[in-house]
């Protein structure tokens, strides 16, 4: 594994985990509930992180493509919930694409990494590996997402 990489892939390998636990227990009759009227459902949070996989794995210069195409994409305006895959689907993609995601993190070479990105991340290097660290973060934070959820469902804590 390149060396830029280490620490990432570490918390890429604590997401992938938490995000399991995190969803245990969701009811899938609820799970397009919103909170609120601007607020997005578990679904949709869910759907969107395992989506947004599929930048990571290109950026690392892997050739995977989301199954849902851009049902999930910031901004994206949910229509007929039945277009929408359930929970158990979406953790199946990102169970899948996680194993591809580290095995790349462990292959890919210094000038995939250095490579001119897709799109340009906030705060952070304007490269692949910008990406792949700015995306580590954009996990993170719809983790926060889906625990407050968690709570509003009247579930446990997934960890802590």
């Amino acid at each position: 594994m390149h060396q830029t990489l280490s620490a990432v892939a570490d918390l890429y390998k604590l997401n992938t985990n938490i995000f399991e636990k995190i969803l245990e227990g969701f009811e899938n009759a609820r799970q397009f509930e919103r909170s609120g009227e601007n607020a997005n459902s578990v679904n949709w949070i869910a759907g969107h992180m395992a989506s947004s996989r599929f930048g990571v794995a290109a950026a690392l210069g892997l050739e995977e493509k989301c199954p849902w195409g851009d049902l999930y994409d910031m901004g994206a305006e949910v229509s007929d919930t039945s277009k929408y895959p359930s929970l158990d689907e979406i953790k199946a993609v990102w169970k899948d694409l996680s194993g591809k995601i580290v095995k790349g993190m462990e292959e890919v070479s210094e000038d995939q990494l250095a490579g001119k990105p897709a799109w340009e991340p906030p705060a952070v290097e304007h490269s692949n590996r910008g990406i792949v660290a700015f995306m580590s973060f954009h996990e993170s934070y719809h983790m926060g997402q889906l625990g407050y959820l968690r709570k509003i469902h009247g579930l446990d804590s997934a960890f802590g």
